[in-house]
């Protein structure tokens, strides 16, 4: 809530707050920063994704990658970036402590699901964080070229698309991507991680509507 009515201010604030988080952490410390899923819960958590990667964190979840944010960067340069997206991904309230489920029924909340923005990550390392993200970073950037296999993760629900299609949107280090597929074809979830190949993913091959690569499933 600190962040929500300075949004102009965004990256000092999240760098601010970083810094002082940091200060109570092991040299092997885990993070979790979660937000609610609304367009600026994705960009606060995307603003701490910088600022974590640059002080030598490494990210366990959601992103299947440590390149630029596919959703959030408004870095173009043949990198597919996402129009008017955000990242958030859908989760069950059946886990959730049954005091709170009594509590949002009472009043009139009640929720089968709940949307969530988040980054998980633990440090790398007691080094030179700036050498250390540079090395990790170009490494993966290898890593993608010669690879046959690229990561991604599912960042929406099913989408009815034209012609008896669907679709679902994912982020990867290629950039974002839009999966196209017929309809009885197995079903994918949001936050559910994907391997698709390399020579499968045409950059030139873009959505209008939201910037993503299509990639015929």
């Amino acid at each position: 809530e600190l962040f929500w009515k300075r949004r102009e201010k965004l990256n000092g604030d999240a760098k601010k707050y970083s810094k002082t988080i940091l200060e109570y952490l092991k040299d092997d410390a885990k993070i979790l920063i979660i937000e609610p899923g609304l367009p600026i819960g994705g960009e606060i958590v995307a603003t701490f994704r910088q600022f974590l990667l640059e002080k030598g964190f490494s990210i366990i979840s959601p992103c299947p990658h440590e390149c630029v944010c596919s959703i959030h960067s408004n870095l173009r340069d043949g990198h597919a970036i996402a129009k008017g997206k955000w990242c958030h991904f859908s989760f069950s309230t059946m886990s959730a402590p049954n005091r709170l489920l009594r509590f949002s029924e009472d009043v009139n909340l009640a929720k089968k699901t709940v949307s969530l923005s988040y980054i998980y990550c633990s440090r790398v390392g007691n080094t030179n964080t700036s050498k250390t993200r540079h090395n990790i970073v170009e490494k993966e950037k290898k890593q993608i070229m010669g690879d046959n296999l690229i990561k991604a993760i599912i960042t929406s629900n099913k989408i009815r698309l034209p012609n008896g299609k669907i679709g679902y949107y994912a982020c990867s280090a290629l950039g974002f991507l839009l999966f196209v597929g017929a309809e009885e074809k197995k079903a994918l979830k949001s936050g559910e991680y994907i391997e698709l190949e390399n020579s499968s993913v045409v950059v030139s091959h873009r959505d209008r509507k939201s910037g993503a690569i299509i990639v015929e499933v």
